[in-house]
């Protein structure tokens, strides 16, 4: 079928089976051709849509149209340790749409064919170049940006830049949102009458003008909401002064003729009332009318809705630092890629070769290098650049001691080894 110009949820319901209540209900939403991003608290039902829009899931209720059998769909999940279904055909795909995708995303051809001992950044890198090179009609990118470095941030944004199907970013990364995306489908939590509820509202633009506009909206319907708060208990206010008056007036009039004070003021204006009036008269009728009027507002201010009120806090632990002097000591030496093992500095390798003092490529091929600057521990590809044992296969580190106190930063590019460390 041509490529559709618009993916559309209508009313669905969800409820995860032994769960008590529904994950959400009625839930309209319409994907356009470009970038909707999907925000909204943990757990609140992001990836659940997704999942039903994407036929994964079936919904309790509702419909997706066109019906996801209809489409070609790429799923890029949040974990990279999927491998992509269609990897091998990616590696031996050489169209100049493969090879626009392996530019974008600035592919080393090799990673193709090690997937398994890819970094985080490589690895999703790779995925999302799989899934492009389906050419789908409807992309799903979970959090693709976690745990990467800038570089590939910049990358998962060009390549998103040239997809022209629909795409839909579950993601935190505000960032990403604001450079790829032109609608955001937050999923709110939204109290209605005594209940709290999960709605999805669309705002126009990315994270930054969406939140802006969410936060508008909320200041405004918790404006309207005090305000019709405020007129119910003013006519609950008019209905019993109503009805003191009446009932005095009914007092008077009661009187039998007895004489009133002249000063009596109160009285005298009840008597005058009662002769005007009476329970079946103008007075009964107006109070009749505050009842209908009272019913009104309480309805009204059922059916507004608000933000659901939040409770953040702190957990709070009793923890003490051990009271060893050193909690890890490694190297000096070789830490290997793949099986984490420690060659370290007087060792001998299985060729019958030593390391050398400066962790040289004599023995293990190029190294990454850790270097280490008060707390922070910095990974980088220095050294001599040979590669005579086909590229990177370890990390070079000094003597590393931890202590009981001591707070690590560890950085450095996608690729080079923080893990591994």
């Amino acid at each position: 079928m041509a490529q559709p110009i618009m993916l559309t949820l209508s009313h669905i319901d969800f409820t995860y089976p032994g769960t008590p209540e529904p994950l959400f209900e009625d839930i309209s939403v319409s994907f356009p051709q470009g970038w909707t991003a999907v925000l909204g608290d943990n757990g609140i039902g992001k990836s659940t849509l997704a999942a039903i829009a994407t036929g994964c899931l079936t919904p309790d209720a509702g419909s997706v149209s066109p019906a996801p059998v209809r489409l070609v769909i790429a799923v890029c999940p949040q974990s990279t340790d999927e491998v992509p279904d269609n990897l091998e055909d990616f590696a031996a795909d050489w169209s100049p749409e493969a090879l626009s995708v392996r530019q974008a995303l600035r592919l080393d051809d090799g990673w193709l064919y090690r997937y398994d001992t890819l970094s985080g950044g490589e690895a999703k890198r790779v995925q999302i170049a799989c899934a492009l090179a389906k050419r789908p009609d409807l992309l799903v990118l979970d959090e693709p940006t976690n745990h990467v470095d800038e570089p590939t941030r910049n990358a998962i944004a060009a390549a998103m830049g040239g997809f022209r199907g629909i795409g839909v970013l579950i993601s935190h990364d505000a960032d990403l949102i604001d450079a790829t995306c032109g609608r955001s489908l937050i999923f709110e939590r939204r109290h209605v009458g005594h209940r709290n509820v999960t709605v999805a509202n669309v705002y126009q633009g990315g994270y930054t003008q969406a939140n802006a506009q969410r936060r508008a909206n909320d200041e405004r319907d918790a404006g309207l909401l005090r305000s019709a708060r405020r007129e119910h208990e003013r006519l609950r206010g008019a209905q019993a002064e109503r009805f003191r008056q009446v009932q005095h007036a009914n007092a008077a009039r009661d009187n039998g003729g007895r004489r009133i004070d002249p000063k009596d003021h109160d009285a005298r204006g009840a008597l005058h009332l009662a002769k005007a009036t009476s329970l079946d008269s103008g007075a009964s009728r107006a109070y009749a009318q505050l009842d209908g009027r009272i019913a009104a507002a309480e309805r009204k201010a059922a059916s507004l809705s608000v933000a659901a009120k939040r409770y953040d806090g702190d957990i709070w632990m009793d923890a003490e630092p051990s009271h060893r002097a050193e909690l890890v000591r490694i190297g000096p030496g070789v830490v290997r890629f793949g099986d984490a093992a420690i060659v370290a500095d007087d060792a001998t390798l299985a060729d019958g070769r030593t390391p050398g003092p400066d962790g040289s490529p004599d023995c293990v091929g190029r190294c990454s290098y850790l270097h280490v600057d008060g707390g922070l521990w910095r990974v980088s590809a220095e050294g001599d650049g040979c590669d005579r044992a086909g590229g990177i296969v370890g990390v070079r580190i000094p003597l590393l001691s931890v202590g009981p106190r001591d707070h690590i930063g560890l950085t450095g590019p996608n690729g080079l080894g923080k893990s591994t460390i």
